[in-house]
């Protein structure tokens, strides 16, 4: 029985380097001496594709683009802080920085990508964008949290006119 299965081994991996040395020396049938694949008279009169248009360039709004460069910088400074204390000095200066540059909380016509969207046990809406690469403005992910900060409910209610835009 060994015998049978090394001799069939034996045979399919000889079949198989057979095969694969004749796909050498045949080579691809659409090249003939290295050459492009001939047209006929009905390729040379089709036309050739569009060129793929460049992709826009989009320009943030202001206040965006100023948020996102705060916290980069802030960032940077975490990251250049020489101990925790100094750390956690530079979360504090980011806080007051993106209060500056957002005085009344409120972002219209900003751009980001979708990276969270959900919902909670109780069915409130979860959503996260990103408009950075270090950047995600987020809502709560539960409730407690929710009512902790302050009162300050992030959470889409499922009544709200939100709330089916996550369907779209």
């Amino acid at each position: 029985m060994k015998k049978l299965l090394k001799f069939v081994a034996i045979s399919f991996g000889g079949i198989f380097a057979l095969l694969l040395i004749i796909g050498f020396l045949v080579g691809d049938p659409d090249k003939k001496n290295g050459s492009a694949p001939e047209t006929s008279s009905a390729d040379a009169s089709t036309p050739a594709p569009a060129p793929v248009p460049a992709a826009p360039t989009i320009s943030l709004p202001p206040v965006e683009a100023k948020l996102i460069d705060i916290v980069e910088q802030k960032r940077t400074a975490f990251e250049a802080a020489e101990n925790d204390f100094a750390k956690g000095s530079t979360r504090a200066q980011r806080g007051k920085a993106i209060c500056a540059a957002l005085p009344n909380g409120v972002a219209n016509q900003w751009i980001g990508t979708v990276e969270t969207l959900s919902s909670t046990s109780d069915g409130k809406g979860v959503l996260g964008v990103r408009i950075g690469p270090h950047v995600t403005i987020s809502t709560h992910n539960n409730n407690m949290s929710d009512s902790l900060e302050g009162g300050s409910s992030t959470l889409i209610d499922p009544s709200s006119s939100l709330s089916g835009w996550g369907t779209l």
